[in-house]
């Protein structure tokens, strides 16, 4: 977790980082946006070798972070919890990169790949929450706010669905998941005629 520093030429006063020798990637609590955040800048301390670019921001300014890791020319991008309430996938991808950092940290396999070669050979990218405002509203860090509320408004035009948990759209009642061009406008007749015209907790 020091890369610059020589443990030869060590002065006093020099500032130097001890990581926990515990995993960061939590696995038995609900998720949130800003426990997504400190596990990023967890890995990115424990394994500075990790770079992350911020790629956009949320509805409610939530920055969309991304991790790289390797060096290679052959690109791989994974990414998470577009629907809010499956945010269970952003552990998932949490623990992936923790585990894999942690192999190529120590010069092991992972799942009996050499972890060098993916490093070296592939650089991949993980966006480990796509819906942060959606997976907020989900595990109820948003109750009783006015995004909570405005989601709470958007829901009621649709009674079948749970409140919050059937909840898979952005903050705004937009799916996320249906927004990418290909057959598109084919997907929004779909949605259409199963009643989506307007915001809604999911497939708007």
């Amino acid at each position: 977790a020091n890369p610059t520093i020589d443990p030869a030429r060590m002065q006093p006063g020099t500032v130097i980082i001890v990581p926990y020798d515990f995993p960061l990637v939590a696995e038995a609590v609900d998720y949130s946006s800003l426990l997504t955040e400190w596990i990023l800048e967890g890995l990115l301390v424990r394994y500075p070798f990790l770079r992350e670019e911020t790629v956009g921001s949320s509805v409610m300014g939530k920055k969309l972070s991304v991790l790289h890791i390797g060096q290679g020319r052959r690109q791989v991008f994974y990414n998470a919890a577009f629907h809010a309430n499956e945010w269970i996938t952003t552990p998932v991808l949490l623990k992936y990169a923790e585990e894999y950092a942690q192999a190529f940290a120590q010069g092991k396999k992972l799942n009996g790949v050499c972890v060098s070669w993916l490093y070296y050979g592939f650089t991949l990218s993980l966006l480990p929450m796509v819906n942060p405002d959606g997976v907020d509203l989900i595990t109820g860090v948003l109750d009783n706010t006015q995004y909570e509320q405005q989601a709470r408004k958007i829901a009621a035009d649709y009674p079948d669905i749970p409140f919050p948990q059937g909840w898979k759209a952005n903050i705004a009642g937009v799916d996320l998941n249906l927004q990418f061009p290909a057959g598109w406008e084919n997907a929004k007749e779909i949605k259409y005629a199963q009643g989506y015209r307007t915001p809604a907790p999911r497939d708007y």
